[in-house]
């Protein structure tokens, strides 16, 4: 596809955009958002095939793949702002997000803070365990607001403390080696024999760039930061956009049992759980996700065919 640089807020931003194949008019644009860790480049068995019925977009967010590594301040509420502000440059028009891990949180956060402009979400597992929480919780087994301040605080000292760089810096330095990297990256995927040399590359090149420790860092301390209103629990029951969950049986990141426990939440969320499927299926088994997300988007958002003139 074409490569290209977006400067945002005064970040460069490196994003992929195919045209479609289709001759169709106003097609439904996909936005496409990686995992943690990933790049726009985790789709590699995906833009072509999606790209023949629908103009694709996928970005590096900040911070990662050949997005610039900066000192920002990342939560998942901030990625969901980019996203937000990347649809108004480029794309205006309802789109259809495709996320992954990480980008299945920011695309719930971004339908929800933005609904004009996602009319669709594909969700490939979905890492919130707020989904497990009751609905409600009792007056009497409310935490004390004392222990609350407590817990806050010693939280955040632990977090400055194992995210200075006397810590950071020499522990990037050993999960980047291959030694570590690899077997860890193995760890995401069903058949350990689909990490192949390109995977490799594309997780580990983005570690070794001068100012990767320092958006590690701010990455280890804010990402944790999310408002109740933009947990899943609190997010699912409200969207009245169709929804698409793909989660593979073998994901040893994040459980599958938590697939029912998110379906059970939105009637409009179709759940298609997959066999011998890890934590990226779009990668370890795109033929099946490929057919599977097109196979959704044609029955639930059907084209009109632009009639032909005739003179």
């Amino acid at each position: 596809g074409h490569d290209r640089t977006w400067y945002w807020r005064g970040w460069h931003i490196r994003y992929i955009y195919l045209r479609p194949q289709s001759p169709e008019h106003n097609l439904t644009p996909l936005l496409l958002v990686h995992g943690f860790g990933a790049s726009s480049g985790h789709w590699r068995h995906n833009l072509v095939h999606w790209s023949q019925q629908h103009p694709v977009y996928a970005l590096d967010l900040l911070g990662f793949g050949r997005s610039q590594k900066a000192g920002a301040p990342y939560t998942p509420l901030f990625f969901a702002e980019l996203l937000a502000d990347f649809w108004q440059t480029f794309l205006q028009r309802p789109a259809i997000l495709v996320g992954n891990s990480l980008g299945s949180l920011v695309g719930l956060i971004t339908a929800h803070r933005y609904p004009d402009r996602i009319k669709g979400l594909v969700l490939v597992n979905l890492p919130d365990a707020s989904v497990l929480s009751a609905a409600s919780t009792p007056a009497s087994s409310r935490p004390n607001p004392l222990l609350s301040w407590v817990k806050r605080w010693g939280t955040s000292g632990l977090t400055a403390i194992f995210t200075s760089p006397l810590v950071i810096n020499p522990l990037l330095a050993i999960v980047r080696s291959p030694g570590v990297l690899y077997p860890a990256l193995k760890n995401a995927y069903a058949d350990p024999l689909r990490v192949d040399e390109e995977l490799k590359a594309l997780i580990r090149e983005p570690a070794l760039e001068p100012h990767a420790a320092l958006a590690l860092r701010c990455l280890t301390r804010t990402m944790g930061q999310i408002a109740p209103n933009d947990r899943a629990r609190s997010i699912l029951p409200t969207l009245q956009i169709p929804l698409l969950l793909i989660w593979g049986k073998n994901d040893r990141l994040v459980p599958p049992f938590l697939a029912s426990r998110c379906a059970a939440l939105n009637p409009r969320l179709q759940l298609v759980e997959l066999d011998q499927a890890g934590h990226c299926p779009q990668d370890e088994c795109s033929d099946r996700v490929n057919a599977i997300v097109l196979d959704w988007i044609n029955q639930t958002f059907p084209v009109t065919p632009v009639p032909s003139l005739h003179f």
